[in-house]
């Protein structure tokens, strides 16, 4: 079975390639040439091609965060949508934006908090200070924003402990459907979780998400 990761590189490998020699981009493939990729791939987040291109300065890596960090701040909803969307699939190389994806995530718009925050989950420890503001997203609010309010906090791991008392506090009084998420985050959360929880995490989030369709998932409506 395929892994998160291996599934989110696919895409990338994907989108990569169906940029390739198009639009002004080297036939050869994206990330070889940044000076030249960059301002190619910016320009195409505001067409249909904007998730290709947001997969895209994901792949250029490093040298594409200075440029997609005044689209965090920016006023234009759907350029700060792919920014996040591809500081999310960059992963631990856009540590840069943490702060401005705090801010974000200090919001009352579900969709900008569940983008803001998918992409701090995949930084890692590096979004410990996003914790206090995880926190209240716990209880409330939709599905989705729950959900990925405990998925963040599990993929900030044990830097995250600040939430436990929220997250056993939602295991025993929020809607069970949510519950496999909280209980995972706390697994990723604790130095030393119980053994037998490791076994069941991912069954239980998947009996979830097969029982509720789409209206149970743990991801925002897609958009924009």
């Amino acid at each position: 079975e395929k892994s998160e990761s291996d599934i989110e590189n696919g895409c990338m490998d994907w989108a990569v390639k169906s940029l390739a020699g198009k639009n002004g981009l080297p036939s050869e493939g994206i990330g070889n040439d940044p000076t030249l990729e960059i301002p190619i791939l910016l320009s195409l987040l505001k067409t249909d091609d904007a998730e290709h291109a947001s997969h895209g300065l994901a792949r250029v890596g490093k040298p594409a965060v200075p440029h997609l960090l005044p689209l965090l701040s920016g006023p234009d909803e759907k350029l700060r949508r792919w920014a996040c969307f591809a500081f999310e699939h960059m992963g631990a190389e856009g540590i840069d934006a943490v702060p401005d994806l705090i801010r974000l995530i200090q919001t009352k718009d579900p969709l900008q908090f569940s983008h803001a925050a998918d992409a701090i989950r995949k930084m890692g420890p590096a979004g410990k200070d996003a914790v206090p503001h995880l926190i209240p997203w716990l209880k409330g609010g939709l599905p989705y924003t729950r959900r990925s309010a405990a998925r963040t906090l599990g993929g900030i791991g044990p830097d995250a402990c600040e939430a436990i008392p929220a997250l056993e506090e939602a295991m025993k009084t929020g809607e069970e459907d949510d519950r496999p998420y909280f209980r995972r985050a706390l697994w990723r959360i604790r130095p030393q979780p119980e053994p037998e929880q490791a076994s069941d995490q991912k069954t239980e989030e998947s009996k979830s998400d097969k029982q509720n369709g789409p209206s149970g998932s743990s991801d925002p409506p897609k958009g924009p």
